[in-house]
């Protein structure tokens, strides 16, 4: 039986981006999307209505307040708001989170395939962080930098490697991103990275833990990544250079 697998994400991109994003995500095995557009009006929503897998939601001051969140809050504490929403309504299988720029990408195997093959007892898995270098030289491909070393960024950065040591030679966020299996209670909250109880205690996790599960999950993803974009492009036919 395959996998059911919920994609939950926070939008305001251009319409041929989002396109991208469902296109790509679909490839992967996603078989029901939770899609919020912050600005009400964003006319890519509209490229979803009657899409029988796309759930969309404008971000209306009505809808934030069914989330439990006020419409003016900060949009970090709208997001939790809204993919603990989204969560929670996922039917069964999988839920995974990321922002409209960002692509699980696997080699070898789709993300279904990887989390259709997780041992039972692992409840979450963990994507590690490969993000988008700009190389205008080379416009052909897209080129990615993954984390760093000390003595790499030492090399690759001389003169900044106090500057990027927090982040381990990245520009962006460090931390990847979670897939969470659906139904662990209502005490789950989903944040932007990883699933936490009562948004204190992090689940879990394949990767970062080697708990029940967890050494083999660590093992199969060494080579997965979320693909952080500042650019989108199609992917399909781009073969990425790892930094």
């Amino acid at each position: 039986m395959a996998v059911q697998l919920t994609l939950a994400a926070i939008l305001k991109e251009p319409a041929d981006s989002v396109l991208s994003f469902v296109d790509w995500h679909r490839s992967q095995g996603v078989t029901r999307f939770h899609l919020c557009f912050d600005d009400p009006s964003d006319p890519a929503a509209d490229l979803f209505l009657g899409a029988p897998d796309v759930v969309v939601e404008r971000g209306t001051s009505e809808f934030w307040s069914v989330c439990g969140i006020a419409a003016n809050k900060a949009f970090p504490m709208r997001q939790n708001h809204f993919l603990t929403y989204a969560y929670r309504a996922a039917p069964a299988g999988w839920f995974a989170a990321c922002d409209g720029d960002e692509f699980f990408h696997l080699e070898g195997r789709s993300l279904a395939e990887e989390l259709d093959a997780q041992e039972p007892e692992t409840v979450s898995v963990t994507f590690r962080t490969a993000e988008h270098v700009q190389t205008p030289h080379d416009p052909e491909q897209f080129h990615f930098r993954l984390p760093m070393p000390r003595w790499l960024r030492q090399s690759v950065y001389p003169t900044l490697s106090l500057v990027t040591r927090s982040r381990d030679g990245l520009a962006g966020h460090l931390v990847g991103k979670s897939c969470t299996r659906v139904g662990l209670g209502s005490r789950v909250r989903i944040r932007q990275h990883w699933a936490a109880v009562q948004g204190r205690t992090q689940v879990a996790s394949g990767v970062a833990r080697d708990g029940p599960g967890g050494r083999r999950a660590s093992s199969a993803l060494r080579r997965s990544r979320v693909r952080h974009l500042a650019v989108q492009a199609g992917l399909a036919n781009v073969v990425p250079r790892i930094w």
